[in-house]
């Protein structure tokens, strides 16, 4: 299993102390090789390819707990050619070392308010929420204090995984649209994914439904 390093991260004056630090009932004890205590994040992950799983067990390892949101779940089309179960699936057996995650569909809603009311439904209590897409942030800015405290921090992915450890293959960044476009183009697209998840999508045809909703 590979070791990701803690890296520096700015968070809430006062909001964690470690075991053995002088532990106070305001703060979040966090046990040594912990940096982070009930993260959420959002990943549409169709398919989750290698950068996905990298950042995945690096918050599985720098976190007490990880909830991970599957984005329009509710959607089946060029940009998300797989089902949620089957994502979530693909995703599981990327993460068979870890258990103190949980995963859960996130559905499109066409209506800001009611998207981020289902958002903050399902993710109750999260302490850090890891993302960079400009559209969610404002979002989550929008949320992070109340009455006058901020009550959660956000988190970049290069501040969880640093940029120098993302995955390349022959040069090319690895990322979903990659992998989709490598699939209906019948390339090499196997090496952009773990032995596990490849071998899901062959065992179900999966290929065959990524050509249909994105040949074009």
């Amino acid at each position: 299993m590979k070791k990701y390093p803690l890296l520096e991260v700015p968070q809430i004056e006062d909001k964690y102390a470690h075991s053995g630090d002088g532990w106070s009932d305001y703060k979040i004890q966090l046990p040594r090789g912990k940096q982070f205590y009930r993260v959420s994040t959002i990943m549409r992950a169709k398919p989750p390819h290698k950068n996905h799983i990298a950042m995945l067990e690096a918050l599985c390892q720098k976190s007490e707990y990880l909830k991970i949101n599957i984005g329009s779940s509710n959607k089946l089309d060029a940009k998300n050619p797989f089902y949620p179960e089957e994502t979530e699936e693909m995703m599981r057996l990327g993460l068979t070392d870890y258990h103190n995650y949980d995963i859960v569909p996130l559905p499109d809603y066409g209506d800001d308010n009611k998207w981020a009311d289902h958002l903050f439904r399902i993710n109750p209590d999260f302490t850090e929420f890891v993302c960079n897409n400009d559209w969610v942030l404002g979002i989550l800015k929008n949320r992070q204090n109340r009455h006058g405290k901020k009550q959660f921090d956000i988190i970049f992915p290069d501040q969880v995984l640093p940029m120098e450890e993302m995955i390349y293959q022959d040069g090319i960044y690895i990322s979903a649209t990659v992998v989709r476009e490598t699939m209906v183009n019948d390339g090499p697209w196997e090496k952009y994914l773990l032995p596990a998840i490849a071998d899901y999508i062959k065992e179900n045809n999966l290929v065959d439904r990524v050509k249909k909703l994105c040949g074009d």
